[in-house]
């Protein structure tokens, strides 16, 4: 699946459908995209788990 995954947000950044939001733009505007960088490792790694209790049950599945 990660191949589909990266392949899918890389299409996704170029599409005018996805690149220029209905919410934004009254038409998909041609030419537009996103700018994604791709890193190694998260921008932002919280140790703590989310305030979510149906989330934070699965941090400590990780430790």
């Amino acid at each position: 699946l990660a191949p589909y995954g990266v392949g899918s947000m890389a299409w996704m950044t170029e599409a005018p459908r996805y690149a220029s939001p209905r919410n934004r733009n009254p038409v998909p505007v041609p030419g537009a995209s996103w700018d994604i960088r791709w890193t190694d490792t998260p921008s932002d790694p919280p140790p703590a788990p989310p305030p979510i209790a149906a989330a934070a049950w699965w941090w400590s599945q990780l430790a």
